[in-house]
């Protein structure tokens, strides 16, 4: 199916929890009456960033962020938008490498540059973590962990061979399920009209879109240096 196609077959793994989660409407028989879902931007900041969020803010929707430290200070004013307007802003490492590629010291120095650069601009600590190319390995798991920072992977990536807007806006709102995480970037235009299709039609099909970090809090636990390929800590 479409779903498994473009899911990462990385399982949501989940340790002792460090940030309690809520769960609204969990008991048993219950339904959920809003689903959640997180749409996630990676490798910007670019002047389409500005765009998309003036479409999540049109519509009250909230997202998170996965900015190249290297482009951050340029775009200053734009991350201090992203903060003030409520979304999350994760860590992407300064140079986008591959962490598994380098020494500890270096990943370590990658991930840890990053963080301080987005606390001193926008006053949002990053507490979640973006691996560019997806690597990685069990040392840079232990970097992250000390650093306060869980490995948010996705459930959809529907950019994948996609050629148009059209498409991507498809693939999102035909496979989206209570507690998915779309992969996105916020560095090409369709990425705007994409991101406008997927908010009205899931809104209108009583999807709530939420940050990471709240996807998280709201169905499953928090847990440092964990992986989540959902929000949920088993199947929402």
């Amino acid at each position: 199916m479409l779903r498994e196609i473009l899911a990462l077959g990385m399982g949501a793994i989940v340790g002792t929890t460090a940030w309690s989660a809520e769960q609204p409407l969990s008991t048993s028989g219950s339904v959920r009456t809003v689903k959640l879902i997180a749409l996630t931007y990676d490798d910007g900041p670019t002047a389409v960033t500005s765009r998309i969020l003036d479409v999540l803010k049109t519509r009250n929707a909230k997202a998170t962020f996965f900015p190249i430290g290297s482009k951050v200070h340029e775009a200053a004013a734009m991350m201090r938008r992203m903060a003030s307007e409520s979304h999350a802003i994760g860590n992407h490492t300064i140079n986008h490498l591959r962490l598994t590629e380098m020494s500890p010291d270096v990943a370590r120095a990658e991930i840890e540059e990053a963080n301080a650069l987005l606390t001193e601009v926008t006053g949002q600590r990053p507490t979640v973590f973006r691996p560019p190319y997806a690597a990685l390995n069990d040392s840079v798991r232990d970097i992250l962990r000390s650093n306060g920072l869980a490995i948010i992977m996705w459930s959809i990536y529907p950019e994948r061979l996609a050629f148009s807007a059209t498409t991507v806006r498809d693939r999102v709102v035909e496979n989206a399920r209570d507690g998915d995480i779309v992969f996105l970037h916020d560095t090409s235009s369709q990425a705007v009209e994409a991101t406008q299709g997927i908010v009205d039609e899931l809104s209108a099909k009583g999807f709530e879109f939420v940050t990471v970090p709240e996807l998280i809090r709201r169905r499953a636990t928090f847990s440092l240096g964990s992986t989540y390929e959902t929000g949920c800590d088993t199947a929402c």
